[in-house]
């Protein structure tokens, strides 16, 4: 900027050697650019300048302004993401959470400020939550980020087998999350959930939907497959049922054709030993668990009692 006046005070102080138009236009450029400018802005730029100002001065003024507060800005949401904890929201609720990280982040994504290390930062603010179920998936997560980041550093991210956005660490959070609740064993809820709590706003009932919806998608099951009758092992779901719904919706006051969990898991068989297969993995009647789950009833207390294997059902 100092460069720049003492050029056009040079030009000024000489005018009988520039052209008058090239004067003219000095003059006309910063009044038109000053007439455009909102009352706002306009206050802040004439801090800075004169009110005759050329309209160089008035753009270079302009971009150093809009560009100062921009960063700064941007470095405060950084600052305010990286600051995040899940006790920080009623019931560490991980979908409430997973809101406020992926407003934030759009914001720096939309701006092209999103660096790939706060990654980490995301994965690790699930890291800290006090469900060992849900930490087995966050520290894991967290060391995925890790090893991508240290990758990215000397690789092209395109060339990588296998890329980490903060969508997906935002979703496969929700899953789980929405997971435990729905089996009661996420405990910090039940501190804070009451009969006559009001419902989610639909930001967050779509959310948590659409999080839980890909988690079955993911499994292979839908509630449009049937029961099969035959002995032994068989390839078909249980049959859904039209008057149950999960503990998730029942806490939240929804209404049974809003849970779009699996009710069919609840569907009690005749033969309590049978086992049916899908995609690869076995699924047994617990009756401890009272629900279809991939141990047994004699494997269930080995389950309760390890994270990692309450982690895999």
């Amino acid at each position: 900027m100092d460069y720049v006046k003492k050029v056009i005070s040079q030009i000024k102080q000489n005018p009988d050697k520039v052209d008058k138009y090239i004067l003219q236009n000095l003059d006309w450029s910063g009044q038109y650019l000053r007439n455009s400018l909102s009352a706002d802005l306009l206050t802040k730029i004439l801090k800075e300048i004169s009110i005759t100002a050329t309209g160089t001065e008035v753009f270079i003024t302009t971009m150093h302004i809009c560009i100062s507060d921009s960063y700064k800005t941007l470095e405060e949401t950084k600052k305010q993401l990286k600051s995040l904890k899940l006790s920080d929201f009623p019931g560490k609720n991980v979908v409430d959470c997973c809101a406020q990280i992926l407003m934030l982040a759009e914001h720096l994504d939309s701006a092209g400020a999103f660096e790939t290390d706060l990654l980490c930062a995301i994965a690790r603010i699930f890291t800290l939550s006090s469900e060992k179920i849900f930490n087995v998936w966050a520290i894991e997560t967290s060391r995925k980020c890790i090893k991508y980041v240290k990758s990215v550093q000397v690789n092209n991210p395109d060339t990588l087998p296998e890329q980490i956005f903060y969508e997906s660490i935002n979703l496969e959070a929700q899953e789980e999350y929405c997971s435990l609740f729905y089996f009661n064993q996420w405990s910090p809820a039940t501190t804070v959930l009451k009969a006559d709590e009001p419902t989610l706003p639909a930001f967050y009932q779509a959310a948590i939907f659409k999080a839980v919806l890909s988690a079955i998608k993911q499994a292979g099951l839908t509630h449009a497959q049937g029961p099969s009758s035959s002995s032994g092992k068989n390839n078909s779901t249980p049959t859904s049922s039209s008057n149950i719904i999960c503990n998730y919706c029942k806490a939240k006051s929804y209404s049974v054709d809003k849970c779009t969990l699996p009710q069919w898991i609840f569907q009690k068989p005749e033969n309590t030993t049978k086992v049916f297969e899908k995609n690869g993995k076995s699924y047994h009647w617990c009756t401890k668990c009272n629900c279809f789950r991939i141990h047994d009833t004699a494997g269930h207390d080995k389950w309760k009692s390890s994270p990692a294997s309450q982690h895999s059902g």
